[in-house]
């Protein structure tokens, strides 16, 4: 084994040796490494920055002329310059010049203030997209071989490696610890829902009092109040039991009451208590009656939450529209369909989890949630299509009988079913 393969056999062994740290530390311990294997006055490792369009040098060997670099703001190279080593990144071809002052396109303060006159670099990739360059620079003339190229670009490649693997590690402990937060906050929630609904019984009772003594004096402005107070207590214990259900969905406790019902006759229903002024919902099926064993509330959930969502966003005088066919024998599909602004690629990807909103008109983003699961809870699946500019399809399929010793299936994120 040659002087050259044991000098990289050695930087090898140490970078292996490195353990989990944050890229930046990473960078700045290889450039350290490279700089005891190979003679020279400063290691860069640059990192593009997509933002400013600039190669920042995130780790540098603990030199002095690399304190001289980061004093004089050398340390940022800018693509639109063109210098040289930033032409490494663009082209992706290496730069070797033993005699860099001769090359009129290097910057002047590397020259003249820094002054180099030796500089090597290659790109650095990460899984084969190429983040940045490995630069290094002295002040002798003609100190870097042709074995020190092939030698950094080997450990280029290695340390592409390293920092593909403390990304993986800070993104799977960013996404811990995001998962820590929204399960304190879930048990929160659910805690303050179940005690805010205790207390709207006994709130909900006397405000029902209030209204039977202004009925039975005759009290007109009273009996509006009262009204709307119930009415604003029945949304407040709605949000609490739905929220309360996001629980029951997680811990699978979702138990269903299975009955025979006409779902067109409460699909016809549904339509009929959610058309606005402004916005029809219309049902279009050839079927007169079609009889199915269901959760009725559930389902009245399910198809509710689908349909609200879809006049929350459709134009004025756009129907939204409630389609019903039976594409197999035991096989019943719903779609619902909406004129709206549709649904961008990047809430669509996520649009069935907790709290997703598809704006602010949208509330606290648990409709779609809901629908999914209770979908899900009676053996079928939920598909969302939209083309991220104009209206949503939503397809619903459904068995026409349930599933034998069913009652459950627990939290819908939890399986593939997913938005299209």
């Amino acid at each position: 084994m040659g002087v050259s393969d044991r000098r990289l056999l050695s930087v090898l062994e140490r970078l292996l040796e490195l353990g989990a740290m944050p890229v930046d530390g990473i960078l700045t311990s290889c450039a350290d490494l490279i700089a005891d294997a190979i003679p020279c006055e400063k290691v860069d490792a640059f990192i593009y920055d997509t933002a400013t369009s600039t190669l920042i040098a995130v780790g540098t060997s603990q030199t002095e002329l690399a304190r001289q670099q980061r004093a004089l703001g050398l340390d940022r190279l800018p693509i639109a310059n063109d210098d040289p080593v930033a032409r490494v990144f663009v082209t992706g071809e290496p730069y070797h010049n033993g005699r860099t002052h001769q090359d009129p396109q290097q910057p002047r303060g590397v020259i003249e203030e820094l002054g180099v006159r030796s500089m090597l670099a290659v790109p650095l990739e990460v899984e084969k997209v190429r983040r940045g360059i490995l630069a290094l620079a002295s002040k002798t003339v003609d100190a870097f071989s042709s074995d020190d190229l092939t030698f950094l670009t080997i450990i280029a490649r290695w340390i592409g490696g390293l920092v593909h693997r403390s990304e993986l590690q800070q993104a799977s402990a960013s996404h811990a610890a995001e998962a820590g937060r929204r399960l304190a906050a879930e048990e929160l929630i659910t805690m303050v829902a179940h005690d805010l609904r205790n207390l709207l019984t006994p709130i909900s009772g006397r405000a029902a009092i209030m209204l039977d003594r202004a009925l039975a004096d005759g009290r007109t402005e009273d009996i509006e109040a009262c009204k709307r107070l119930l009415a604003g207590l029945a949304r407040v214990a709605s949000l609490m039991s739905d929220l309360l259900d996001v629980a029951r969905i997680k811990q699978d406790m979702l138990a269903l009451r299975y009955e025979p019902i006409d779902l067109i006759a409460l699909l016809s229903s549904i339509a009929q208590s959610m058309a606005l002024p402004s916005i029809p919902v219309r049902l279009e099926t050839e079927l007169s009656r079609l009889p199915i064993v269901a959760d009725r509330q559930r389902l009245t959930q399910a198809f509710e939450n689908i349909v609200s969502n879809a006049t929350k966003h459709s134009p004025h005088d756009a129907a939204v529209r409630i389609q019903v066919r039976v594409p197999a024998e035991n096989q019943v599909q719903v779609t619902i369909v909406d004129q709206g602004s549709g649904i961008s690629p990047e809430i669509m990807s996520h649009i069935f989890e907790r709290y997703v909103a598809r704006g602010p008109a949208a509330g606290l983003g648990l409709g779609l949630y809901f629908a999914r699961a209770m979908v899900s809870a009676h053996g079928g699946s939920i598909r969302l299509e939209s083309d991220g500019s104009r209206g949503t399809r939503c397809e619903i399929s459904l068995p026409l009988k349930p599933m034998p010793d069913f009652s459950s299936r627990g939290d819908p994120t939890a399986t593939g079913d997913a938005a299209a």
